[in-house]
Order: structure tokens, then C-alpha cells, then sequence
């Protein structure tokens, strides 16, 4: 896990993109840290694209008093959820705002109020186990429904840029060379999918001897991927992840083609996205299993209630989560090996 925050002065996005961008490769993630306390970490969300924004404590004291910060607050968790980060409140230090953050929708906090990180391990603090679980069933009583599912591909859609079929390879490159943070380009006939066109696929034939002479201007249907895995919005993760996973290995990593009700063209869902909500799942599966109301994915304590079912073999990416959640200072990682036996969570110095 490696944390941004306003001691460290950027002078150039573009070449610090790029170094994270090689961090990310290697399975690092990324958290922006102070956000809020400044204008420098707000620039860092905007050109990094971070996994987590941890709020500075500024907006998280006294926010059970404060409306502005209220405010501020929903507009942060509003924004995470479009971008697709996850929210870090810092310093909660009372019951009040443990209670405010987690009406608000945060779903991980660190603090004071949830233990007071020490060298070694030390309990987390009764109180705080005790209002997360009243909260947890608080909302499972207003939602009038169980804790338990499994998402839908509608709720992990994300967008690329598309071409018509007879576009040429010339265009899809271009593409590509203008957006570095594309890695699939859906191939479209009268707004249905027909193919797919990955970055490093297309690279791979143009690099040939003779890729750009043969096939430069030529349409792009002529070397896209003509079967890719195609998803309808309703089908649910752990389904289409074991189909996922049963490609062959140079389609391995394909982006899923999402579709609406008449097979139209809506979004696209990454492996990876997949990949990090089944190990969500199988950590939160793993603390259902010992009757915690807590769960940890990543980083922070969860605040909000996340039972799963349908957990495949998939998930097992989930080790890797746990190594990198230990790496974050101050945070609470709950999982099926770090739970002691009467049920006490441990805070990571």
C-alpha cells in the first residue's frame, strides 16, 4: 500500500503517473491521504485515480454536530462510489461520529475511538464493537432484508470507448496511443457487441514484421476477437467469474462485455474488478463465519454490514489483499486467521 499525502510536494503528474502505474502492475495499491485538509490531495485524486481516499481527520471532528461537514462528507462518498475508491474516515474519536460516518455510508474508519495504535498488537476498543454491530442491525432492520448476497454485473459497470465494425485497425491504434489508461476497445454492429480489441492483442499483431503494412488500414473486424465473454446486466458475479476464469489463457484476462435487456452494449466489468470484490467476499465470508460484526477488505476497520454467498475458488487473490491491508498504518484487519478466539480485534501499529 503506498499513501500520497501533502508532505509530498508533485511537480510532474505525467512522470508520477507512470511510476505508479509500474507500482500497480506489481499489486500495490493506492491510497491519497489528508484529502480534504488541502487542495494538493484533491489534485492527487483527480490525476491518480487512487484505490482509497482517506478523509483527514479535520472533516471527521465533530461531524455528528457539524452539517457542512455532513455535507462534505456525503459528497465524498457520492464521489468514491463513481470513481470506484473506497473511503478511509481518519481520526474518529467518539461514538457520535463512528454513528455519523457510518450513516453517511463510509465503509472504513480508523481512530482512537477504535483502538490507539500501539507497538505490537492491542484490543480494539468494546464500545466500538458494541455500536458497530447495534448500527449493523439497524440497517438490516430498515433495509427489511437480508445481509447476505451476491452482486450484479449492473452494479460493476465500468465504460471504454467503442468503434463500429468497420473502423479501421488505424483508428483503434490511435485510440489506444491517446488513452493510456484504455485497455479495451468494444467492437459495436448497430449497437450490439460483436468483438473485442485488448490493448496488448492489438499491439502484439501490429508489432509483427509486417502487423502495420498488412493490416493498418484494414477494418478493425478483420483481427478483433470475434467470441468474447458477453454478460447479461443481471447475471450475478459469482457466475460469471467461473466463466471467466474457464477461457484460455491468452483470453484470460479479457474485459467481460456487459449487455442490457435487448443485448445492447452498456459497459464492461475488468477481471480485476472482479477479482477484488470475490476477495472482499471471501474475507467478509470468513468473518460471517465467526459471528464478527466487523469485516476487512484491504484497509481500515468495515463499517458496514457485507455478508456474501457464492464465494468460488476465485477469491483466493484474497491473500494478497491481506498482506497489503497489514502494510497500512493504524488499521484493523480482520480475517479468518487474525480473529482470536473470543472475538477481539487487533489494531496493526
Amino acid at each position: 500500500m503506498l499513501e500520497i499525502t501533502e508532505r509530498h510536494a508533485i511537480t510532474n503528474y505525467a512522470v508520477f503517473r507512470k511510476i505508479i502505474e509500474e507500482y500497480r502492475k506489481k499489486g500495490y495499491l493506492i491510497a491519497v491521504d489528508d484529502a480534504g485538509a488541502g487542495y494538493s490531495s484533491l489534485e492527487s485524486i483527480t490525476e491518480i485515480y487512487p484505490d482509497f481516499i482517506k478523509l483527514d481527520m479535520s472533516l471527521i471532528r465533530n461531524v455528528d454536530v457539524d452539517p457542512i461537514k455532513q455535507a462534505l462528507l456525503e459528497t465524498f462518498v457520492q464521489f468514491s462510489e463513481k470513481v470506484k475508491c473506497k473511503i478511509i474516515a481518519e481520526g474518529i474519536e467518539t461514538q457520535r461520529e463512528l454513528e455519523t460516518v457510518m450513516e453517511q455510508g463510509v465503509s472504513y474508519g480508523q481512530g482512537y475511538f477504535l483502538g490507539k495504535p500501539e507497538k505490537g498488537m492491542t484490543h480494539v476498543c468494546g464500545q466500538a464493537l458494541n455500536v458497530l454491530r447495534l448500527m449493523q442491525e439497524k440497517r438490516a432492520s430498515e433495509q427489511g432484508e437480508p445481509l447476505i448476497f451476491t452482486p450484479t454485473m449492473s452494479e460493476m459497470l465500468a465504460s471504454t470507448i467503442v468503434v463500429q465494425k468497420h473502423a479501421k485497425v488505424r483508428l483503434v491504434h490511435e485510440i489506444f496511443e491517446q488513452n493510456q489508461r484504455i485497455e479495451s476497445v468494444v467492437v459495436l454492429e448497430e449497437g450490439k457487441p460483436i468483438g473485442l480489441v485488448m490493448r496488448f492483442q492489438l499491439y502484439q499483431i501490429l508489432g509483427g514484421q509486417y502487423g502495420i503494412a498488412l493490416y493498418y488500414e484494414r477494418p478493425i473486424s478483420q483481427i478483433m476477437y470475434a467470441s468474447p465473454l458477453i454478460a447479461s446486466k443481471d447475471d450475478k458475479l459469482d457466475k460469471v467469474a467461473r466463466r471467466a476464469m474457464t477461457r484460455d489463457f491468452f483470453h484470460l484476462y479479457d474485459v467481460v462485455i456487459i449487455t442490457g435487456e435487448e443485448n445492447e452494449y452498456i459497459g464492461i466489468v475488468t477481471v480485476q474488478h472482479m477479482l477484488d470484490k470475490m476477495a472482499s467476499i471471501k474475507l467478509e465470508m470468513a468473518t460471517a463465519t465467526k459471528a464478527s460484526p466487523l469485516s476487512m477488505s484491504m484497509a481500515g476497520v468495515r463499517l458496514g454490514p457485507g455478508k456474501y454467498e457464492n464465494a468460488e475458488a476465485i477469491a483466493e487473490r484474497a491473500a494478497s489483499v491481506k498482506k497489503q491491508a497489514k502494510e497500512l498504518t493504524g488499521t484493523v484487519f480482520l480475517d479468518d486467521s487474525d480473529l482470536p478466539a473470543d472475538g477481539a480485534l487487533r489494531t496493526l501499529e
